[in-house]
């Protein structure tokens, strides 16, 4: 079973908490409440797919119709999506369930979720939808990280998980297993007590005239770009690997995936050993002493080993819990084996307990929130986020995304016992009136695209990878884009307003010359630049090429094909337009009179019947005559160039 197919620590926890409150056989909830998405990313809304699979009371297993929001019951039959050849399913049909729906199709970007919803996973991939099977037996099966066969395997893709029972709503986002891209998730609602059924309870206290008292908000507050080109810089050497491109990757861009994920910190890997002398110092220590572990709203435990097996009890009501065996690095970093086991025949009190005290120490871990120098009877204090990450070995992937200048008050779920000592990206409120998820977070720039024909400054990428800025004295001041090495780029959003073909002009500089330049349309639709000698990096010379597009926005991308060369800037131009240009200087002229002129346009040609034709200065063709006398009174002020076979004019509108 893998990560994806189950739900993480959180999720496990909560449900069956929540669960105990709920009237399983309840008919749909009345109420709903709407989940907005809002797109800050790069992506545009026909980029972005999204899917939700969930339980519900009475149905089961559920996934979402995106464009009416009804629940519908999983299905085997539901598996009609083919799938990438790489991949297979059980049946070996390579059928995935047609679950996703494009953002741009979903109305007003709004879905909503019915009270009652549990164990949910809002599931959000970019350029292509996740390939999610449906079992006949029930429940579904999804992306695996660690199999390069997985269908999946390459799509960028992240979660928002959320319960909404009778005690009200959890809703997050997870780093749990990996990031791979920006998030953010706002919640808004209200307080208060429960009293007699949760529905009644609910629309007194949303009806009673108040405003809202729960505005609360979590994500990542830089880009993209960012958290992937500060990894290397914040994190130390055996966390560098969490940085992986995977197999199939669609854009040959990386994603971070949690330690244990990778192949140094696995059972046969270099640093499969990372947490082990600082457990086994713990282990160590606390069979002579007491380790006095504060909790929080639970007051400080007491806690002995014995052998390998650490026991604890509260002294203020005598609870006890158990660690039965010394943990290793995978159950530190995962929250499983021995910090996840507990047994059956215990008493559910004691059951429960000891799951509490293996989330506490798990947590303890990760942060080194025990220091075992503290002197005896010292409390240590477990959930004071002051002492976390101060001595090594710590989770640094978690101390990471933890951080203040990536998260949002620092708030992330970056290991499946994050939620201990509120330090989790779980917003909880009793009365919800309404969740942003935010696709991109609060970092991502969405810039307004540049309409062409148009100069575009290297330095205004949208998105890049690789690249630095550096000044120029092209021009005299500015910017440009340098330290280019293979398969580094830029990317540009543009708006294209007619279907052409366009000139495309490149300033570039090279000392040695051989660079190659890609600019990329779409999938397999590229047009390429050889990148000269220019003699210098700061020795600039104009590159030409031509570019067909289709009308609309889109993305460009310059993809250096080989590296070595800097850029300063592109410009598009309409193609006919430089021609008439260039042709206004090189063949005879076209007699045009009056200019200026306000009503009518009086042309001298060499052939009667020839046609003749009229651009403004943006190259758009405004009109095609065999007329001698033309009408122009409704043309605004302003400079037009006429073409008629090779003779060529211009005229003023007043």
């Amino acid at each position: 079973m893998n990560k994806f197919t189950r739900f993480n620590k959180w999720g496990r926890r909560i449900c069956l908490f929540l669960i105990g409150f709920m009237a399983l056989g309840q008919q749909i909830a009345a109420q709903t409440l709407p989940y907005t998405f809002k797109n800050s990313s790069r992506y545009a809304d026909s980029d972005i797919y999204i899917g939700l699979v969930g339980k519900f009371p009475g149905m089961g297993d559920v996934w979402m119709n995106m464009t009416s929001s009804q629940l519908q019951a999983m299905s085997y039959a539901n598996n009609t999506v083919p799938g990438p050849a790489w991949g297979n399913t059980p049946d070996g049909k390579n059928k995935y369930a047609a679950m996703f729906f494009k953002l741009s199709d979903i109305p007003n970007k709004t879905i909503q979720i019915p009270q009652g919803l549990f164990s949910c996973r809002i599931m959000i991939s970019f350029k292509s939808p996740l390939y999610i099977y449906f079992h006949q037996a029930g429940g579904y099966a999804g992306a695996d990280l660690q199999n390069p066969n997985d269908p999946n395997d390459g799509i960028r893709w992240e979660l928002v998980e959320l319960t909404w029972g009778n005690a009200g709503l959890w809703t997050n986002t997870t780093r749990v297993d990996s990031y791979q891209y920006p998030m953010g998730l706002e919640v808004t609602g209200y307080t208060g007590g429960i009293s007699g059924s949760y529905a009644s309870s609910y629309n007194a206290r949303v009806n009673d005239g108040s405003a809202p008292n729960v505005n609360k908000k979590i994500g990542e507050i830089v880009s993209h770009q960012t958290i992937l080109n500060s990894w290397t810089t914040k994190v130390e050497t055996p966390f560098y690997g969490c940085k992986v491109k995977k197999t199939h990757s669609m854009d040959n861009e990386p994603i971070i995936e949690q330690a244990s994920k990778i192949p140094d910190f696995k059972a046969n890997g270099a640093y499969k050993n990372y947490f082990d002398a600082y457990i086994n110092d713990i282990w160590s220590t606390y069979r002579t002493k007491d380790l006095l572990l504060n909790i929080g709203d639970r007051g400080t435990w007491k806690g002995r080993v014995t052998g390998d097996r650490f026991d604890f009890y509260d002294p203020a009501d005598n609870s006890q819990a158990t660690i039965y065996w010394k943990p290793s690095t995978q159950d530190a970093i995962e929250g499983a084996g021995a910090l996840a086991t507990t047994y059956a025949t215990a008493p559910s009190v004691k059951y429960d307990e000891d799951l509490m005290i293996q989330a506490q120490v798990c947590a303890a871990i990760n942060r080194h929130a025990i220091y075992t120098n503290a002197a005896a009877g010292e409390v240590q204090y477990n959930h004071d986020p002051t002492r976390f990450f101060k001595i090594a070995p710590f989770n640094q992937y978690v101390n990471f995304f933890h951080s203040t200048d990536v998260s949002y008050q620092s708030q992330t779920y970056a290991f499946a016992y994050d939620d201990v000592g509120d330090q989790s990206s779980t917003i909880q409120c009793t009365f919800p009136t309404k969740v942003t998820v935010v696709i991109g977070g609060y970092g991502e720039v969405t810039p307004t695209p540049i309409t062409i024909p148009a100069k575009i400054e290297a330095e205004t990428y949208t998105d890049m990878s690789g690249v630095q800025t550096e000044p120029t004295n092209d021009g005299g001041t500015g910017l440009n884009v340098g330290y280019i090495d293979m398969n580094d780029w830029m990317e540009y959003k543009i708006i294209v307003p007619e279907e052409r073909e366009y000139n495309l002009k490149l300033r570039v500089a090279s000392k040695d010359g051989d660079g190659l330049l890609k600019i990329i349309k779409g999938i397999a639709d590229t047009v390429q630049v050889t990148i000269p000698k220019t003699g210098d990096w700061q020795v600039w010379s104009t590159q030409n090429t031509t570019i067909n597009l289709t009308k609309g926005q889109k993305t460009i991308r310059l993809l250096a094909a080989k590296g070595g060369f800097n850029l300063n800037w592109i410009e598009f131009e309409n193609s006919t337009l430089t021609n008439l240009e260039e042709s206004l200087h090189s063949t005879s002229t076209l007699s045009i009179f009056p200019s200026p002129t306000k009503n009518e346009l009086h042309l001298n040609r060499a052939s009667e019947n020839s046609i003749v034709t009229i651009w403004n200065l943006t190259g758009v063709k405004l009109l095609e005559t065999q007329s001698t006398i033309v009408d122009v009174s409704s043309f605004q002020s302003g400079v037009y160039l006429v073409k008629c076979e090779n003779q060529t004019g211009k005229f003023i509108k007043e």
